[in-house]
């Protein structure tokens, strides 16, 4: 059968930029080489001044309300696969429930983040967003067992209604399909599936190692909510003097560089370089060790593109996840309970033992394979033909 598909997206899809972006570009490439149509449709454009994939299309150009432009996009271009990339909110689900066409096309809506962890990190995820002294005052044991239990009423019923108007509801672990059960979704867990997402990065050969620097690498956002980036900083501030030769590469950017600058201005921390947003590819050439340090994650494809490059990675276990990118001392390292500390040994001990260090960079390179766009793009045609 020949599957027209349409991407759909809060943002237009741009290979270079955020993580679903990059996923749907990538997947759309993987398609396209099996043969298949593939669009993209958002719901307003980004900005003006961007040279767009000719694949791109928005539904504000119509001239019509997003409902009826997606109906005549879809009659158009006979879509019969159309994957949600903006996930389970309510004016995102109430578009696809009020469609004409809704009974042309498989919809497969994608979460893309973790599942469980929304509601245990739920206390962070909000004051790293509010500012006000309010919530300082609210910042109470009592508080926070009400408000996460409301959260948990709430993300309970937006996956239901996702999951309800989808065909198939798409989570990238195993795990979280597990988690459904948390938000009181045993009946609605048959419509789920797991898919991980794909690296965007062809895998390298292993000959690339032997040209690595000492170089320890971060790739994101600069920013303190979810990403928690001030501890990359109080990591390296823990081993920076022990390793002299050792530097560290931040690529990104976000609100919390001016403050990071400060930070390593004020502890005399040298060694360290703001390269802003940058084609990570060539820092993962010459990087040794990855890192990040999120309070949560869904299944960033960063760690995998890392280990495709040979770079070892080491994170927090935040995220259930985590487990099937980082397999523990054997592909990267895994970190409990926030502890600095560990972690910063953990980084010391790969520094002083570099047969260990190239073993699991060996082995990740090996273990990224799995993930690559052809293979993961295989596993969406499985569900689109079943």
């Amino acid at each position: 059968m020949n599957y027209n598909i349409l991407f759909f997206a809060s943002s237009p899809v741009l290979k270079n930029e955020g993580g679903v972006q990059r996923v749907s570009y990538t997947l759309a490439n993987a398609f396209e080489d099996l043969g298949y149509s593939v669009f993209f449709i958002c719901l307003q454009k980004k900005r003006d001044n961007i040279k767009y994939d000719k694949r791109q299309f928005f539904t504000c150009d119509f001239g019509l309300n997003p409902n009826t432009a997606l109906d005549v996009f879809i009659n158009k271009y006979g879509i019969n696969v159309i994957i949600n990339q903006a996930g389970i909110y309510p004016g995102i689900t109430k578009i696809f429930k009020k469609l004409d066409t809704r009974s042309q096309f498989k919809l497969f809506t994608v979460h893309h983040n973790c599942v469980k962890c929304l509601n245990e990190r739920y206390r962070e995820i909000v004051l790293g967003n509010k500012t006000s002294k309010l919530w300082k005052l609210l910042d109470k044991k009592f508080t926070w067992i009400v408000l996460k239990e409301l959260n948990r009423l709430k993300y309970g019923n937006l996956f239901k209604q996702a999951i309800k108007t989808s065909d198939r509801f798409v989570l990238l672990s195993e795990n979280f399909i597990e988690e459904l059960h948390f938000f009181g979704l045993r009946k609605q867990q048959v419509k789920a599936i797991a898919i991980p997402n794909p690296a965007s990065f062809e895998t390298q050969e292993k000959s690339i190692i032997a040209k690595k620097e000492n170089r320890i690498i971060y790739v994101g956002r600069l920013t303190h909510t979810q990403k928690r980036v001030d501890r990359l900083l109080e990591i390296w501030k823990q081993i920076h003097e022990s390793y002299p030769n050792w530097k560290f590469d931040v690529v990104g950017d976000g609100s919390q560089k001016k403050t990071m600058q400060d930070f390593c201005h004020k502890h005399n921390l040298d060694r360290i370089y703001f390269h802003g947003y940058q084609d990570p590819r060539p820092f993962l050439e010459r990087a040794k060790i990855f890192t990040m340090t999120s309070d949560f994650e869904g299944f960033p494809m960063v760690l995998v593109e890392a280990q495709s490059y040979g770079v070892v990675p080491v994170a927090f276990r935040s995220f259930s996840s985590i487990n099937e990118i980082i397999l523990n001392s054997k592909t990267g390292l895994l970190i409990n309970n926030f502890d600095i500390a560990e972690y910063s040994d953990n980084i010391d001990k790969l520094i002083t033992d570099p047969n260990y260090l190239r073993q699991l960079s060996t082995n990740g390179i090996d273990h990224s394979k799995s993930f690559e766009k052809n293979k993961i793009a295989s596993r969406w045609i499985t569900h689109f033909k079943s």
